[in-house]
């Protein structure tokens, strides 16, 4: 088998699979980081102006949005318009699928993540760990694995090993804002 046709079977494969996981995932339905009646708070991971820094930020959302799902959707809409934060992730980046399993988060971003990131190690940091540290907050989730366009990534931008799944860091974390 030629090296062409290998690779285009393995990303077959891996494609499969993340659509099976899927499928498991939505008809086990969502998992909640706290419930109450009509709320639920949860933190998303923004960047300070200056891309030194992640900052928690406080969402208020709903049981059913409390979902690995809920929480990537929930950080792409980025700060808002009274919020001094910045969007870690690149403009116009979407989520294809997320998905977990023993936990492990496979979430798959739209080809913007890597097309519109303005690189640099510090900026790498920002965007994986504002990803990974947002969905590890639910207790389903250990680890976050990222992939671009359906495909596991070497790395983002050069700096951070991707091809294993990543724990949260909280060490880029501003604890005062």
């Amino acid at each position: 088998m030629g090296k062409v046709t290998r690779k285009a079977l393995v990303g077959l494969i891996f494609l499969l699979v993340i659509i099976v996981i899927w499928a498991l995932v939505q008809r086990s339905g969502p998992s909640s980081v706290s419930t109450g009646l009509s709320q639920t708070e949860v933190l998303i991971y923004l960047a300070t102006r200056d891309g030194t820094s992640l900052v928690p930020v406080k969402r208020t959302i709903s049981p059913e949005q409390a979902s690995p799902q809920g929480l990537i959707e929930e950080l792409l809409k980025g700060p808002r318009p009274d919020e001094p934060w910045v969007l870690p992730l690149p403009a116009g980046t979407r989520m294809h699928s997320v998905a977990v399993v023993d936990g492990v988060a496979y979430v798959d971003f739209s080809a913007e993540m890597i097309e519109f990131h303005p690189g640099g190690t510090t900026g790498e940091l920002l965007t994986v760990y504002a990803v990974v540290n947002t969905l590890a907050q639910l207790p389903e989730v250990e680890q976050v694995q990222i992939f671009v366009g359906g495909r596991e990534l070497e790395t983002l931008m050069g700096h951070l090993d991707l091809r294993t799944p990543l724990e949260p860091d909280f060490s880029l974390v501003l604890e005062e804002h």
